[in-house]
């Protein structure tokens, strides 16, 4: 007989689970992923620090070398990397089970169905979730990126006064809550660890007590 064509043949092991494999973010995508984070990343912390150094009525831009502050951006930037592909995987194995589905509640089994036609139905999907996923990636890590880079500023520097939520608009009860207490002491709004949740766009205002700055030429 005729040998088989696994791409037009459903009789072999488990098409559904080779489709997804060859989809999925495999390690070598992570690592691409956490690299591009990370300089991102690293980008993102310099701008911050430069806005954070005229807060306080100085000027200069703001240029992080090395230390504890870019080891955790790396390591930030890792964990990122692998829950964005694990989401991601996640996502895409649901999108093939259901076309799966959708075959079978047309045909009454899954007998005929292709590689081929996976492809052509679960391809629209995925490019639709990546359309609003990677928007949401990109604000959720530009603000946490923003507020390590302002907390360590004004902790580092040991600058005191006070910090608000800005902006001042919120969606969720939490974001509602933290925008609706104001001023506070920048002792306490430090504790708040932003993003509060996916696509949070917040961020911590400072408004410093001038005899608690540094010279200019002495900040960190």
């Amino acid at each position: 007989p005729a040998p088989r064509n696994p791409h037009t043949r459903t009789d072999y092991i488990d098409l559904v689970g080779s489709f997804h494999l060859v989809l999925s973010v495999d390690t070598v995508g992570r690592k691409e992923r956490a690299d591009l984070l990370y300089q991102q990343a690293r980008s993102l912390y310099n701008k911050a620090l430069t806005e954070a150094i005229a807060e306080v009525g100085c000027s200069g831009q703001g240029h992080l070398a090395g230390g504890a502050e870019l080891s955790a951006l790396k390591k930030r930037a890792e964990w990122s990397a692998a829950s964005i592909a694990k989401t991601y995987n996640k996502d895409l194995l649901t999108m093939v089970e259901a076309a799966e589905q959708d075959w079978v509640d047309v045909h009454g089994s899954k007998k005929g169905m292709t590689r081929r036609w996976l492809a052509k139905t679960v391809r629209p999907a995925i490019q639709e979730r990546d359309t609003w996923k990677e928007m949401q990636i990109g604000v959720t890590e530009s603000t946490w990126v923003n507020d390590k880079a302002r907390q360590d500023f004004f902790g580092r520097n040991q600058i005191e006064g006070e910090m608000r939520v800005d902006p001042q608009i919120a969606v969720c009860e939490i974001c509602q809550a933290l925008v609706k207490r104001g001023w506070m002491k920048m002792s306490e709004a430090v504790q708040i660890q932003f993003p509060i949740h996916p696509s949070c766009p917040h961020h911590l205002l400072a408004k410093p007590l001038k005899d608690t700055i540094p010279d200019c030429a002495s900040l960190w």
